[in-house]
């Protein structure tokens, strides 16, 4: 089986990290047949814009402008674009070895297998310790599910995807309706969902540690706001969580991980000796939670995709 692959890289302010990614790509032993490149960019450098204007015009990468930064929707739009039968779904700032799509793809012809997620060896200039079993209690906890480390040593079949490094049947992403929009810019937890999504529709997703990343986690760039205040919660991330957890409800495990929100960001200690800052705190959660329960109620699973043919 030698199934045709489209690399899915969406950017959002990179510059010469997201020139080095595509390039990498250009000179893999086995090339993919298309590199799509989401690009949500408010603006390049001019060497960045003109580099990426050279390689759309000679066909080396499609380049897809998007307006509002939403990193599902942009996987989602990749998604929908790809020629190839399977899409490999990564971020802008990584380092991957010449057989990384080649090691993708070899996943693929085994029964029901619907997506693979590579391995993360290397992040922000850290090695991350290789482990060679899944913890006992992520197979017990109702959200262990979501601590499944991508370091894991031996090839097993695993509930969730990490988009940063990922690839998918691209017929069973359109099928499970692709990633669900309402996670906002943030996005924090909205691959998890995308994979839970297979999981629950009965696909195999697999986790090979022969396809890793170095994910270089660029300091600049990328679609999370940056934080002034490291006691005060930014809306629009614990929207994306709470949301994630009021969607995959699971009795008390979801409303433990919601308090838990509730005391790591508005009952923490620099909240509750400085007494103006309890009310701005409670605020931003009463905020974020309201915005998630009316997404689930009236926008759940937002996404281009669905209905997609």
């Amino acid at each position: 089986m030698n199934p045709s692959i489209s690399v899915v890289i969406p950017t959002y302010n990179r510059e010469e990290v997201l020139r080095m990614t595509i390039q990498q790509f250009l000179d893999q032993d086995r090339k993919p047949d298309e590199i799509l490149v989401i690009d949500q960019s408010v603006s390049h450098l001019e060497k960045t814009r003109e580099d990426l204007d050279r390689l759309n015009r000679s066909g080396a990468i499609r380049l897809i402008r998007q307006e509002e930064p939403n990193p599902c929707r942009a996987r989602n739009v990749g998604i929908r674009e790809a020629k190839g039968e399977i899409v490999l779904i990564v971020d802008d700032d990584i380092l991957i070895k010449r057989d990384f799509v080649r090691r993708h793809l070899l996943n693929y012809g085994e029964k029901d297998l619907v997506a693979v997620n590579g391995a993360i060896w290397w992040e922000r200039g850290s090695n991350l310790e290789p482990l060679d079993k899944i913890p006992d209690w992520m197979l017990t906890h109702p959200f262990g599910w979501t601590h499944i480390p991508a370091t894991l040593t031996l090839r097993t079949e695993i509930s969730i995807l990490r988009t940063c490094n990922c690839s998918v049947l691209r017929s069973a992403a359109i099928a499970v309706g692709g990633l669900d929009e309402c996670f906002g810019r943030a996005s924090l937890h909205g691959d998890l969902d995308f994979g839970r999504k297979f999981h629950l529709a009965g696909g195999r997703i697999a986790q090979d540690p022969t396809a890793g990343i170095y994910h270089l986690k660029a300091p600049s760039g990328g679609t999370r706001t940056k934080r002034r205040f490291a006691h005060l919660p930014l809306a629009e991330e614990l929207k994306s969580l709470l949301y994630f957890y009021l969607k995959n409800w699971q009795g008390t495990a979801s409303l433990a991980a919601i308090s838990g929100l509730f005391r790591i960001w508005v009952l923490n200690r620099r909240n509750v000796t400085h007494p103006y800052l309890f009310p701005i705190a409670c605020t931003i959660y009463s905020a974020a939670l309201c915005a998630g329960m009316f997404d689930l109620a009236f926008h759940r699973d937002k996404s281009i995709l669905r209905h997609h043919a």
